[in-house]
């Protein structure tokens, strides 16, 4: 079994893992979070974000690099303490890898790449990785794998009243809560145009948590604002952030007339042009992006069910298990945080 799900996970290790790629030394290393016993530091925060978005730094020299990355401090940060926090649980419970564990997942990696063992290490050198850390970080990642789906994947269900009812109505399925849980109380007092002209808008949302400030939301979100405006990939930027409906489909609502949404989302809206996205704005569950995608004016039945994309049963199911998963995962970790000493001194 567990083969199985190495072959899902392990496939994008090379931009998963904590790199051994040395940083350029600008400023003196410290210490930015304690978490128990582990401490990360700021050089190891920095080469972790440098390798994941080595794509978007190449050419920058050490002080573009620290500019560029600032904005990503916080949400790099907050997951390398989880990965601390849930390879602590594990210490604690025994739970372990071997190297046979190891090699499988390495076997798998080289069949999914089909590389000889030869060709395999060099790939590994070329991503600036020594054999024996790179063992060491996967071995990690098993383990990460194993406690994550004891504590949170085996214990995921989804009916298939559920699914059914999904896969009728996807965008029905609660994440439009916070956007129509008070419009129904004014419908009556908006003007024509917003009960006749409709917008169809795409949302990148990132769910508060207990241990993040609205300030340190804020800050992520404009980093976060700002790649999509040097990029102009709103749809890929949701599917890595976001942690709201329809990732799959780029954070797209459909069609909504403003009585159907609640402030501050109807105003924003209103105020965008067609293709524009707008700046970060905080409700009390979330820091919220949206692009609007297109106005049109008149009935709306059918241009929902246009924009309502086709939906298999297994395709409902797995975003529905994602859904459950993602929520089950962030009340887990909150767990491990509330029971562990953390100190962020970034």
């Amino acid at each position: 079994m567990f083969r199985n799900v190495s072959k899902v996970i392990f496939c994008t290790l090379f931009t998963l893992l904590i790199s051994s790629v040395n940083v350029d030394a600008v400023l003196l290393d410290r210490i930015v979070a304690v978490i128990d016993k582990e401490v990360i530091t700021w050089s190891e925060l920095y080469q972790t974000m440098e390798f994941d978005m080595k794509d978007k730094t190449r050419g920058m020299d050490s002080k573009g690099k620290i500019e560029f990355l600032k904005d990503y401090e916080k949400g790099f940060l907050e997951r390398m303490i989880e990965i601390k926090l849930i390879l602590s649980y594990a210490k604690q419970r025994n739970v372990s890898v071997s190297e046979k564990d190891i090699e499988n997942a390495m076997q798998d990696i080289r069949a999914k790449y089909n590389l000889t063992e030869e060709q395999f290490r060099k790939a590994i050198s070329s991503e600036g990785f020594n054999y024996d850390v790179y063992k060491e970080k996967l071995g990690e990642q098993i383990v990460l794998a194993r406690v994550t789906n004891d504590k949170v994947n085996s214990k995921i269900v989804v009916t298939d009243d559920e699914v059914h009812s999904y896969v009728a109505n996807p965008s029905s399925e609660g994440h439009m809560e916070q956007i129509n849980n008070q419009a129904n109380n004014n419908s009556n007092n908006n003007s024509i145009e917003e009960q006749t002209v409709s917008y169809r808008i795409k949302l990148l949302q990132i769910d508060k948590t207990s241990d993040v400030t609205d300030k340190e939301m804020q800050k992520r979100a404009e980093g976060i604002y700002k790649e999509i405006q040097k990029t102009g990939k709103f749809d890929e930027i949701v599917k890595r952030y976001s942690t709201g409906p329809n990732l799959t489909d780029g954070g797209d609502l459909g069609y909504l007339y403003i009585t159907e949404m609640a402030q501050p989302f109807g105003e924003i809206v209103k105020k965008l042009k067609i293709g524009e996205v707008s700046k970060p704005f905080l409700t009390k569950d979330s820091i919220n992006i949206i692009k609007l995608v297109d106005i049109k004016k008149g009935d709306v039945n059918k241009s929902k069910k246009d924009t309502v994309r086709d939906i298999s049963f297994d395709e409902a199911k797995q975003e529905l298990l994602k859904r459950k998963a993602d929520k089950a995962y962030k009340e887990w970790i909150n767990s491990l945080k509330e029971n562990s000493f953390i100190k962020i001194t970034l």
